[in-house]
């Protein structure tokens, strides 16, 4: 076979997976994007923890992001972004709509998404107590939203203006798993920096 077939054989395999998306896309929109999320959020997470320098991925870590994908990244999304349509249905799409529906998203539904993440990665992924998450947004959350500000606000402006409306969910979830990747390292190097420092503190207390 040429090398020309075989480019148009991988093409035509790719533009089958992708049709087969949207049709399912269209007949359960909500189970698409999450089964859609879980992945991305379970992939997210096995890139960080190889990023941090793990020899074998913790498949248990991994599982539990992509239910976090499963019940929240994917449905959230779409209910979120189904809501939004509805708020601003019947305006003229332009600059000025685009701006609005990118400043209501980044207003609104970034900071509980972050909120949300944080939370299940403490109690659940971390299994911490409300104890250790109070602390950890009272210490990380100004933070880790005035990073999210660095990325999602022209990653909005991105999908209002650029992304379909029907694949707005999988354009944030695509820029989602980097961020995802950003706040999975941040709370590890956070869990390093606390083990290490009391590690110290008992070795100072046995001194």
């Amino acid at each position: 076979m040429s090398s020309s077939s075989s480019s148009r054989g991988g093409g035509g395999v790719l533009e089958v997976a992708w049709g087969l998306y949207l049709r399912k896309l269209e007949r359960d929109p909500v189970r698409t994007k999450a089964v859609t999320a879980a992945c991305i959020q379970g992939c997210s997470d096995a890139v960080a923890q190889k990023l941090s320098g793990a020899k074998r991925v913790d498949s248990r870590r991994a599982a539990l992001m992509a239910l976090f994908g499963l019940v929240w990244a994917g449905p959230g999304l779409h209910y979120w972004q189904k809501f939004l349509e509805g708020r601003f249905r019947g305006r003229r799409q332009n600059l000025r709509l685009v701006l609005e529906k990118a400043f209501f998203d980044q207003s609104v539904y970034g900071p509980v998404a972050n909120l949300a993440m944080m939370s299940f990665i403490t109690l659940l992924v971390e299994g911490k107590t409300l104890g250790d998450l109070k602390a950890k947004v009272k210490k990380q959350f100004l933070s880790v939203q005035l990073n999210a500000y660095k990325v999602w606000p022209l990653a909005s402006i991105a999908n209002y203006s650029l992304v379909p409306p029907e694949l707005r969910v999988l354009f944030m979830n695509g820029v989602g798993f980097l961020w995802s990747t950003f706040l999975i390292l941040s709370s590890q190097g956070s869990n390093n920096k606390s083990s290490s420092s009391s590690s110290s503190s008992s070795s100072r207390k046995g001194e």
